[in-house]
């Protein structure tokens, strides 16, 4: 059996266009994952920056006499000053929704020693998802 040169050119371009197939697969996967690894590591970022502004928050918290920490009003004035020279001021929203104060535990009454400070964290994700936090602070009556 005879080859002719047009038979011969004819598998040669075959064979390019199944390597240039196969290439262009590789080259996507490797591409959506770079993209996906990306994505994955600016919301972490992201995530991180929120929770770091909270502990600082917590902290200043923390180290406001108790009777200054009674009322929303209060803790929400700290958490303006806390976030007033930040960069994330306007892309989160820290709250104080309520100050509550510890009844009974144990039946004791701790309710002139203990408050509870719910904070509600909210901010916008990459994808423009909204994200809620919901966290809980104690304080404590120094004596």
């Amino acid at each position: 059996m005879k080859i002719r040169k047009s038979e011969r050119g004819e598998v040669a371009l075959n064979d390019y266009m199944i390597a240039i197939v196969i290439f262009m697969i590789g080259a996507v996967t490797v591409s959506y994952l770079y993209i996906n690894i990306y994505k994955l590591s600016a919301k972490v970022k992201i995530d991180e920056a929120v929770i770091g502004y909270v502990t600082e928050i917590c902290e200043q918290i923390d180290l406001t006499p108790y009777e200054n920490v009674s009322k929303v009003e209060q803790v929400n004035e700290i958490i303006n000053n806390t976030l007033k020279n930040t960069p994330v001021k306007d892309l989160v929203t820290i709250e104080c929704t309520e100050v509550e104060k510890f009844n009974e535990i144990n039946n004791t009454n701790y309710s002139d020693y203990v408050e509870r400070i719910h904070l509600r964290i909210r901010y916008e994700s990459l994808n423009k998802n909204i994200r809620d936090y919901y966290i809980n602070k104690i304080k404590v009556k120094e004596i």
